[in-house]
């Protein structure tokens, strides 16, 4: 007679899985991690970009700005109103040939450029000049200044704001233009 072979009893896999399954489940929640991870980096960098993202030079390296050409300028004259024209950056957009501003040029007796700011340093709106006056005026709030920019009345609180200018090419008027706060006596660029 022949001794039965013990018969191993099935295993019940509900209990402990097989190493099998412990391997899929292991690389499918890895996967899992990856989606998720993988987009919530790409978002965090696109909204700390601009505290990461060194800030860029002048697109002229010196920080000044071409404006226009003397021509019309002459010495003794009056002044002439240019745009001054550039990129302007917020933290993720950049506006290129945008706006940044006004300057009047004028070429004084003595033959050196005198640029002024052509915001008022009361408020900021732009003023003008009044050749008949021989002065510049607001039209805001009626602040006045000097041809030389010194205030004539005690709107504004300060004289404008004079800029940084040179003649390159014999005939380019080059500006390094700066806004400055309004309201105040003290120049706070802006």
């Amino acid at each position: 007679m022949t001794t039965p072979v013990p018969s191993v009893p099935e295993q019940d896999h509900t209990a402990h899985p097989p190493r099998r399954h412990f391997l899929v489940e292991m690389t499918a929640l890895c996967l899992a991690g990856a989606a998720a991870v993988i987009p919530a980096c790409i978002s965090m960098l696109y909204l700390l970009t601009p505290l990461i993202k060194r800030p860029d030079q002048n697109e002229e390296g010196d920080g000044f700005r071409y404006v226009g050409k003397i021509g019309g300028l002459k010495a003794g004259g009056p002044p002439q109103l240019f745009q001054v024209v550039g990129v302007k950056k917020d933290a993720w957009t950049t506006y290129p040939g945008t706006s940044l501003g006004a300057v009047f040029v004028r070429i004084q007796e003595d033959g050196a450029l005198l640029c002024l700011n052509a915001r008022c340093t009361h408020l900021g709106c732009t003023v003008g000049y009044q050749p008949n006056r021989g002065s510049y005026l607001c039209p805001c709030h009626t602040a006045s200044f000097t041809l030389e920019g010194e205030r004539t009345n005690q709107v504004p609180p300060r004289n404008m704001d004079p800029l940084p200018v040179e003649v390159r090419n014999k005939d380019e008027i080059w500006v390094k233009f700066q806004n400055y706060r309004g309201g105040t006596d003290e120049r706070i660029p802006v």
